[in-house]
């Protein structure tokens, strides 16, 4: 991440200005393990903390928010084909009974 804030004073008036350039990194939370990850076809997303056998719902997000993957998931562990999706950065929502979890991926 880049900030910088700024002043400028000409003539009786003031102007501020701030610049933020990047994003922070979206920490996975809840143990949450994506591989591999840069990926080519395929994704595995693991939630080792999870007890039992849980069912939920993974869906993969652009950069823009558009939902472009929504997939059932049972237990803690499943596979995602990302081979359709255009390189880029995706991010995930892991929602089941237990949790909800977050990530990101980059599609190679």
């Amino acid at each position: 991440i880049f900030n910088t804030s700024n002043s400028v004073r000409d003539a009786g008036w003031n102007a501020s200005y701030s610049v933020t350039t990047g994003t922070n990194d979206i920490e996975t939370n809840r143990g949450m393990i994506i591989c591999p990850n840069p990926a080519d076809k395929v994704i595995t997303i693991e939630l080792p903390a999870l007890s039992g056998n849980p069912s939920g719902s993974v869906i993969v997000f652009g950069t823009t928010g558009q939902e472009l993957i929504h997939q059932a998931l049972q237990g803690s562990k499943g596979e995602i084909n990302v081979s359709s999706l255009p390189k880029g950065i995706y991010f995930i929502r892991l929602t089941n009974s237990e949790m909800t979890g977050f990530g990101k991926f980059i599609k190679d």
